[in-house]
């Protein structure tokens, strides 16, 4: 199975989408792909600004964007899966419907589960509030108090 994992937690490569070379890959990677000539990619659609829909109701972002490139090197033909909820991609890949997942954060307990390809991009997770907001300036200004966070993500843990 070959599974690809664009992290938020990854750095930037600078992939030019001109640039005519091509992407050496593996015999194994080559034969799984000769098996597999289609991949199926699970999605996040609420991850801005890897993953998300636009006004227009289109799924755009950083890691589509990254993706659409790594296929123009490739030549590998990535299918988005209609599912954009988190808790059922991961489901999705579990049970073998999908191939990969973009944007899925390495754990110590997910390595165990799952192959994860090298870095693209390193992240935070800031708090942002308004210019004239300095309320909140580092993490204990924030104990003791309500914050949402999306359930099943990593940085909820």
């Amino acid at each position: 199975m070959l599974l690809l994992f664009l992290s938020p937690t990854l750095i930037a490569h600078n992939i030019d989408e001109n640039d005519q070379s091509s992407i050496v890959l593996t015999k194994q990677e080559q034969q799984w792909l000769a098996e597999n000539p289609v991949v199926n990619i699970g999605v996040d659609g609420y991850f801005p600004p890897y993953s998300y829909f636009n006004e227009d109701d289109q799924l755009v972002g950083l890691a589509i964007d990254i993706l659409s490139l790594i296929s123009v090197k490739t030549g590998v033909e990535f299918v988005i899966d209609d599912e954009h909820k988190w808790q059922n991609i991961v489901e999705n890949l579990q049970q073998g419907n999908i191939d990969a997942i973009l944007t899925m954060v390495k754990t110590p307990e997910r390595a165990q589960a799952y192959f994860f390809t090298t870095p693209i991009i390193y992240k935070s997770l800031v708090v942002i509030t308004q210019v004239h907001n300095h309320h909140i300036t580092d993490r204990e200004d924030i104990a003791n108090k309500t914050v949402a966070l999306v359930k099943g993500y990593q940085y909820s843990d």
